[in-house]
């Protein structure tokens, strides 16, 4: 399985490329290193053709996106005879995350508490219980007074019945 995801920083505005076919763009992503000692970041290229391509060009650089997609691995031979080695990522689809114009200390700081709380188990309270058991009484409710007026307005006579 050839899966990748990753969020980070756009280092670059990604450059638009025009093929016949379509649009693409290409560009690279810092990404968070949590195991460096200096805050190191690592830099990945990526790719995005059709759609995907055509609107990622539109980001700016800083802006923080998610990219979901594969690795794709391309050897090539220089014209001095040396052999070249490049990973890129083939974007299959992203998100934006925030732009660097909206991005504040106190911004950042509720993004990081906003994916903090994606990884945490949610308690809940018995107040959470008895409220989504009284909305839930109350689509029954509704759907008891629909179906009553339903049959008000359409009754059956013995003799419309086909048997």
């Amino acid at each position: 399985m050839n899966v990748v995801t990753i969020t980070g920083r756009l280092v670059d505005t990604p450059k638009a490329l025009t093929f016949k076919d379509g649009g693409a763009a290409v560009g690279k992503i810092a990404v968070e290193n949590p195991f460096a000692k200096d805050k190191k970041a690592d830099f990945f290229q990526f790719i995005a053709f059709g759609k995907v391509g055509e609107i990622l060009a539109r980001a700016t650089k800083g802006s923080m996106i998610a990219i979901n997609g594969r690795l794709s691995q391309n050897d090539y031979k220089k014209p001095d005879g040396t052999w070249v080695n490049s990973n890129r990522i083939v974007v299959d689809r992203f998100d934006f995350i925030t732009s660097p114009e909206r991005l504040t200390p106190e911004n950042e700081l509720a993004m990081q508490n906003k994916r903090q709380a994606l990884f945490e188990p949610k308690q809940t309270s018995l107040d959470d219980v008895a409220i989504e058991q009284t909305r839930l009484d109350r689509e029954k409710q509704e759907k008891e007074l629909f179906d009553l007026t339903d049959s008000e307005s359409n009754p059956t006579v013995e003799d419309d019945l086909p048997f």
